[in-house]
């Protein structure tokens, strides 16, 4: 008995540093003139989301033209004081194999938030997107303006971002206007 209990001691720690989230697994969907994207990724961390340390993702996306794109990349979490910086490194293959640098910042002090996310791979293909928001009441998602810019030219838009859903999860959909025309976004999300 009395080494079952320091059995149970000793994994007491272990246990409530394992209930801390250490992965985050996403769906995202994009439709805009010309174009549709729809894709699904893993990220997972060996300290908690909630933690700095090291990280790794994993993507698959369909694009419109019939291809696959795969992206794998590692890096670096650093979380404090509401924000949380990921810089990742990586490849993407999709025709050709591709190095891969993405920057993505996330900063809420529960009625406001502020993102960043860019993404490189090679010296022409650039993704940003940069997003603020409020919340109405003290909890719910955010809603705010967003702008971003790509290969295709800059968007500017609305978003609404941490939709309550079921089984814990979370949604984002934005909707504006770019130079390509109109576009929607829906992702989600879940932290586990």
């Amino acid at each position: 008995m009395r080494f079952l209990s320091l059995l149970i001691l000793a994994l007491l720690p272990a246990a409530s540093v394992a209930a801390e989230p250490r992965s985050l697994a996403y769906l995202s969907a994009e439709r805009s003139a010309g174009s549709t994207y729809g894709g699904v990724g893993l990220m997972g961390t060996f300290n908690g989301l909630d933690s700095s340390g090291p990280v790794g993702t994993v993507e698959i996306g369909r694009p419109d033209d019939g291809g696959t794109r795969l992206a794998i990349a590692g890096g670096w979490r650093f979380v404090g004081q509401g924000a949380y910086l990921t810089a990742l490194a990586g490849v993407e293959q999709q025709d050709d194999a591709n190095p891969l640098g993405a920057l993505d910042l996330w900063w809420d002090n529960r009625d406001w938030m502020t993102s960043f996310r860019g993404q490189w791979v090679k010296n022409t293909d650039r993704n940003l997107r940069a997003a603020t928001g409020f919340r109405l009441g003290g909890s719910g998602p955010w809603f705010g303006p967003e702008v971003s810019d790509t290969w295709q030219g800059s968007r500017f838009g609305l978003h609404a971002t941490g939709i309550p859903l079921p089984l814990a999860s979370e949604s984002r959909i934005s909707a504006g206007h770019g130079k390509q025309g109109n576009y929607v976004e829906l992702s989600l999300w879940r932290r586990f």
